[in-house]
């Protein structure tokens, strides 16, 4: 693939929309201006494809509503970055039901680490053992329990 050379500058728009984005990645690495814009073309096309649309698995959307609807607070803390989790939620029609999004370049350490997690309860304001963790992951039922929070796995298998 080819795509136009932009010059730094240009890339400004990118840069201060917040996180750690490609930019920074690259930045990070060493990776020359070009590889840069390259990568920043690659991330611009998979978040266009995330619009798209995106199912909520059978059942969730009840779920939700049903807490939400019992006082529940939620909140999201993703391996994803923050831009992508917001763009698939919003895409699944789920984003205005949770009050903290957290991305995984909003934190230092992934999960299984409890940072995350961390970030999230705190920034709801909700005490670490008041929180339950629902994941689809070992990682992050491991996650739950580092961070002293209930921790429940959900099987996606059968769904996609």
């Amino acid at each position: 693939h080819s795509f136009p050379t932009r010059r730094s500058s240009d890339l400004e728009p990118y840069r201060k929309k917040g996180g750690k984005y490609i930019f920074q990645v690259a930045k990070d690495l060493g990776r020359d201006e070009d590889k840069v814009i390259f990568l920043e073309e690659i991330h611009r096309r998979a978040a266009k494809k995330l619009e798209q649309g995106i199912k909520p698995m059978p059942g969730a959307v009840a779920l939700i509503e049903e807490l939400r609807g019992s006082g529940v607070a939620l909140g999201v803390a993703s391996q994803t970055f923050l831009e992508y989790t917001n763009i698939r939620l919003k895409s699944a029609g789920l984003r205005d039901y949770f009050d903290v999004v957290t991305g995984s370049d909003q934190v230092r350490f992934g999960k299984p680490h409890p940072g995350m997690l961390h970030r999230t309860a705190d920034l709801m304001g909700v005490s670490y053992s008041k929180c339950s963790f629902i994941g689809d992951m070992d990682s992050d039922v491991v996650a739950g329990i580092k961070a002293r929070m209930g921790s429940i796995k959900v099987s996606t298998e059968p769904f996609g």
